[in-house]
């Protein structure tokens, strides 16, 4: 009734995305990465130690993620009025079972999802247009957890990662084409971006010499190969400060 405030009255039913909805507020037909030059996501190992490149990141390390996500119509163009209280999905929060992007992370066979968190370091993005922008000046930072000391695992050498958003009008992806929980049934958009993650620690070798003497105790970084660790000859960014190293009198504990 009362259409748009024109007085008129609108009977009838929307049916051109086929889903037979009533006329009313417009939606989108979907979500599509811009995979465009220049555009497309990208992912940067070790992102608290940059500018350092790296080829891979520690479990338990954030990644930097930069991405642009577009709300669509059924012709794959952009559906600028999807703004301010007309965007339905809330980038944020982005970590948790319930984040926006549902994120998913698989390496071969090995679903690593329940281990991977994601937060805004900085301010959270807002939709524009019809994009949501998230740059590499203020990205997302994607962790995939440590297992447990007792019982490490990897190296997972090509983990990749996916997305599944889905607003509160059901909008969604536009192709799914990635199965992150690894039962042949895709359920994510693949982001095309893929990093080897390993289970790494450091190691501080003995020394011995003169009391009177300074002695220099080398520091290894190590990495779980599958079957026990050994060097990791790839590190050349992990630095230790010295307001990182504790030292104490051991005369106290030799009772």
């Amino acid at each position: 009734p009362n259409y748009l405030g024109s007085g008129a009255s609108i009977p009838g039913r929307s049916t051109m995305d086929g889903t037979g909805n009533r006329v009313g507020r417009f939606r989108p037909k979907q979500f599509a990465l811009d995979n465009s030059v220049g555009n497309e996501p990208i992912l940067t190992n070790r992102a608290a130690l940059l500018p350092c490149a790296s080829t891979f990141s520690y479990m338990g390390e954030g990644m930097r993620l930069s991405l642009r996500l577009q709300a669509q119509n059924t012709q794959g163009a952009i559906t600028r009025n999807y703004n301010g209280a007309y965007a339905m999905l809330n980038p944020n929060p982005v970590g948790g079972p319930n984040a926006a992007f549902v994120f998913g992370a698989r390496s071969g066979a090995t679903n690593l999802t329940t281990r991977l968190t994601a937060s805004y370091p900085g301010a959270v993005p807002a939709w524009a247009s019809g994009e949501l922008i998230v740059p590499l000046a203020n990205p997302l930072f994607v962790t995939v957890g440590r297992a447990s000391p007792d019982n490490p695992d990897g190296p997972f050498t090509a983990t990749q990662l996916g997305i599944a958003p889905v607003d509160s009008d059901t909008v969604a992806m536009n192709t799914l084409d990635f199965d992150a929980d690894v039962n042949t049934i895709n359920e994510r958009k693949n982001l095309g971006v893929a990093t080897a993650l390993r289970y790494g620690r450091l190691l501080i070798r003995n020394a011995n010499g003169s009391q009177l003497l300074p002695l220099a105790l080398p520091i290894e970084t190590q990495y779980w190969n599958g079957t026990g660790f050994a060097t990791n000859v790839d590190d050349n960014c992990t630095a230790v400060d010295v307001g990182n190293v504790g030292l104490g009198n051991y005369t106290g504990l030799l009772s």
